[in-house]
């Protein structure tokens, strides 16, 4: 959600605005139901709401989303700004209809209506404790906000940090309330929490001056504490937007990593396939030309997914690249590369890794699988071969040495190197393929088609059909290599 949209809601004049604007991104969720402290504040539609997801306004209140279908982050932001912006209408409109004020407290009205405007953290604050200190005539006073290291001064008009922090040590800051300090009697008013951290103003050299004084000062400060919430909310909405922009750069990056056209091997047909489960993923495939000795692939599976198994990938990248380079055998290439990750990987993480090398007139495979799903290699008659792993994964073991295995492929032999992400795909119930299933699924598809990418292809639909729209789990990755020829 872009934190424009939030902005339209936080920013919404009246209540009816407010409904479009709250439809609007709350269209996700499809049917919802927006309730604070039990009373429903924005609906539509009138389907089954099964998933609740509570929402963190005001302290003191209580705020729900009942949506038709579950929430993210964003859904619960938006929804947030929802609640929040209807409390300050309210708010806004009741202290709007309160006519008998003094003069010194209608500035003060005129100060809280221009910062329920603002959306911007700082001039909140500003706003806020100016207000504050137009009600009780206050020359002299700060807005302090309690972090992990204590109270700090945000805003200071006056009150210096080494003075007024002193006189807060005990103070929790959810209670108007006079104290007395050598620099004279301090007027503390709280303004609740905002993304947790409580807040409070400082007023010095202060003076009630009426009755009424409290009651408006009170409700200056509820509005404030609703006005910081939806500051920080916009300010929050920006950041994950900046994030989701660097997070999408970095996975067309890594895309670009990874084969973008089908090698031109003599006698072979070979294709891939990666698509991560978040923006960036573990998951790779490559193919290399070994000059003199023939082709070379692989497929590996970074442990865990996001954006450090993306560096993990982009280093092991390098190391495939580099060692392939050398004129050495399989086993003693991928012995180098797990020694080099054994450096670098934290404990819990590893590498699975199939690699193939194709030699002569594509007629032999020689491969390694370390921890990798097996290959499935389907002969032109049918039958399925599963090219097991002979070695523990990559970056465990700095004295790994992984075996070589030769097999011979004859004209219309399919092999299919897939991570595991295909076979533990899940359906919006749970439910996985299976590694048989995906099996029985391989088999078929290589009987029915008639090179490489049709197999590709055909595998990826069955997935995607399987999925029946539910979220990927995991990354997704697969690599179809078809020694060409005719098939029975």
């Amino acid at each position: 959600m872009p934190s424009s949209d939030l902005v339209y809601v936080l920013a919404a004049p009246d209540l009816e605005e407010l409904g479009v604007a709250g439809e609007a991104v709350l269209d996700g969720v499809g049917d919802f139901r927006v309730r604070i402290d039990g009373t429903t504040v924005l609906a539509h539609g009138e389907a089954e709401l099964r998933h609740t997801a509570e929402l963190p306004i005001l302290p003191g209140s209580n705020a729900s989303l009942d949506s038709e279908r579950a929430a993210d982050d964003q859904a619960v932001a938006a929804a947030t700004a929802i609640a929040n912006t209807h409390v300050r209408l309210l708010l806004q409109e009741h202290l709007e209809n309160r006519l008998l004020f003094s003069s010194r407290h209608l500035h003060a009205v005129d100060r809280t209506v221009t910062f329920l405007g603002q959306l911007d953290e700082e001039r909140v604050r500003v706003g806020i404790l100016a207000a504050c200190m137009d009600v009780v005539d206050a020359p002299l006073g700060a807005l302090l906000e309690h972090r992990d290291t204590g109270w700090q001064v945000l805003v200071d008009l006056g009150v210096p940090g080494d003075i007024v922090i002193p006189a807060l040590a005990g103070e929790d800051g959810l209670s108007l309330k006079i104290t007395d300090h050598e620099f004279g009697r301090l007027l503390l008013v709280p303004l609740g929490s905002a993304g947790g951290f409580p807040a409070m103003v400082c007023l010095a050299d202060w003076s009630l001056g009426d009755p009424e004084a409290t009651a408006v000062l009170q409700t200056v400060s509820r509005l404030g504490r609703v006005a910081l919430e939806n500051a920080r909310l916009v300010r929050v909405a920006g950041e994950r937007q900046r994030l989701r922009i660097e997070l999408e750069l970095a996975g067309r990056t890594q895309l670009q990593l990874m084969p973008t056209e089908t090698p031109h091997w003599p006698g072979l047909d070979v294709v891939g396939h990666s698509r991560p489960t978040a923006d960036c993923g573990g998951d790779y495939f490559d193919w290399f030309e070994l000059p003199g000795r023939g082709f070379a692939f692989c497929v590996a599976d970074v442990s865990g997914h996001g954006v450090s198994a993306a560096i993990v990938m982009s280093t092991l990248r390098g190391y495939l690249r580099a060692a392939l380079r050398h004129d050495a055998p399989l086993q003693a290439m991928l012995a180098e590369v797990s020694d080099m990750l054994c450096d670098i990987l934290e404990p819990w993480q590893f590498v699975t890794v199939f690699v193939g090398e194709v030699v002569g007139d594509g007629s032999l495979l020689r491969y390694c699988n370390a921890g990798h799903e097996a290959g499935l290699l389907v002969r032109n008659g049918g039958t399925l071969e599963r090219l097991d792993a002979g070695a523990p994964p990559l970056g465990i073991d700095a004295t790994l040495t992984p075996s070589a295995v030769e097999v011979h492929l004859e004209p219309g032999d399919v092999l299919v190197v897939p991570t595991d992400g295909l076979a533990e795909a899940e359906n919006p119930w749970g439910g996985q393929i299976g590694r048989d299933r995906l099996e029985e699924w391989v088999v078929q598809r290589v009987r029915d088609a008639s090179d490489a990418r049709a197999v590709r292809d055909a595998l990826l639909a069955d997935v995607a059909r399987h999925r029946d729209g539910a979220d990927r789990t995991d990354d997704e990755t697969l690599l179809v290599v078809r020694r060409e020829g005719r098939t029975t």
